[in-house]
């Protein structure tokens, strides 16, 4: 999704909002991981990562550690990141094909662009933190030797830097065809979000083009391809997706006072319910809904708030946590671990200690600065790289 400078005059407090939503649940994941690499599980019941669960789930790869049935604050914020994708994706979708200006080729670049520019990179550091650390860590009660109790870090690390695991990554396969690159399970969700981006255009234009009939067919045979492809488990949060995209299409309707002060309301209740989901298990498919109902909610309420935004501390941090939030959420995981391997070795669960806490937010910190350092040097020169390509392509 593109990203619009969220502070200064002519910038509307309802994208503020939406940029605050998007670092917080970048911030949620990653504390949320970081919480089962370092301390006990708050409900007492040993951590199993749900994206390795769901992964089995959907995969025609055998995937390791597993235990059905988990579930993550870190995976009922990828909730909160797909009603927002699916307002800002496939809401510039609906307004373009409305004004009969999108076109697969605009659409294709802008997408491509902005998911490779930062995965490719991703991929690199990745495999270089974890062949580093486990190296360095060889040791067999190390957190790369994937010891019991931690949930995230999956056996026969070295395994899964093949060739072949590698490129399916690279062309979103992974978690459906091949495994996660490496230690970056956190990769699963993006499988979902570039299908996703593509199976909405055939969508609309198989189910509401103004097309040729024999168009609209090979449309709707390719979003059907699409669902059966990716599996019944992404199949399923893709509504979740499209939950964002009915919002971008819903007229704005509701009063600026109640907008806003429902917008503060829904606030509350999403923190709370995605703190009361990781303290109670629930069903996941149940909570998953939820989460993104709630969600959906919150956003369309901030739409409402169409005055410009103040400059001030609310607007600078979502700045600075949403235009990083892209490549933190790539990159977080291979760092956490690399860092959990240098404070924790040999590895084991810690308790719930305010110095072990401390401890363990000292490493987010450090994980944000790092993956800030990696966003200036690539996500930053996103539009110079789409700039470069968009110019070769109109000479050729």
């Amino acid at each position: 999704m593109n990203l619009r400078p969220v502070s200064g005059k002519g910038v509307k407090l309802s994208s503020v909002h939406l940029d605050a939503v998007r670092g917080f649940a970048a911030l949620i994941v990653l504390i949320g991981h970081a919480r089962v690499l370092f301390l006990s599980s708050m409900t007492g019941v040993p951590h199993v990562h749900s994206s390795i669960t769901l992964a089995a789930a959907n995969s025609k790869v055998a995937v390791p550690n597993l235990a059905a049935g988990a579930n993550s604050i870190g995976h009922e914020a990828v909730m909160v990141f797909f009603v927002l994708s699916g307002l800002l994706v496939g809401g510039s979708v609906l307004k373009q094909m409305k004004k009969n200006r999108w076109s697969w080729k605009d659409y294709l670049l802008k997408r491509m662009t902005r998911l490779w520019i930062v995965l490719i990179p991703a991929l690199v550091l990745g495999a270089i933190l974890d062949h580093a650390g486990m190296h360095m860590f060889s040791n067999p009660h190390s957190i790369y030797s994937a010891p019991p109790g931690q949930g995230l870090v999956t056996t026969n690390l070295s395994r899964r830097y093949s060739p072949g695991i590698l490129l399916g990554n690279l062309v979103f396969l992974q978690n459906r065809f091949v495994p996660t690159a490496g230690s970056n399970v956190a990769l699963w969700s993006l499988t979902n979000e570039f299908w996703y981006y593509i199976a909405f255009p055939f969508l609309l234009l198989g189910f509401g083009g103004k097309i040729a009939i024999w168009k609209r067919a090979i449309c709707a045979a390719a979003f059907a391809g699409i669902l059966t492809g990716i599996g019944a488990n992404a199949s399923r949060l893709f509504l979740v997706w499209m939950l964002g995209a009915v919002v971008s299409a819903l007229p704005l309707k509701i009063p600026q006072p109640i907008a806003k002060w429902g917008t503060v309301l829904f606030g509350i209740i999403l923190s709370a319910a995605i703190c009361w989901v990781k303290r109670n298990i629930v069903n996941i498919v149940a909570a998953e809904f939820s989460i993104a109902l709630i969600c959906a909610c919150l956003l369309y309420l901030m739409l409402h708030q169409t005055q410009d935004a103040r400059n001030g501390i609310y607007s600078l941090v979502s700045t600075f946590t949403s235009k990083t939030s892209y490549t933190l959420y790539l990159v977080h995981v291979p760092i956490l671990i690399f860092l959990c391997a240098c404070i924790n070795n040999p590895w084991h669960i810690w308790p719930r200690t305010p110095a072990h806490v401390a401890i363990m937010l000292s490493a987010c910190r450090l994980t944000v600065a790092l993956a800030f350092g990696f966003y200036l040097l690539f996500e930053a020169n996103t539009d110079h790289v789409r700039n470069f390509i968009t110019r070769k392509i109109t000479r050729a």
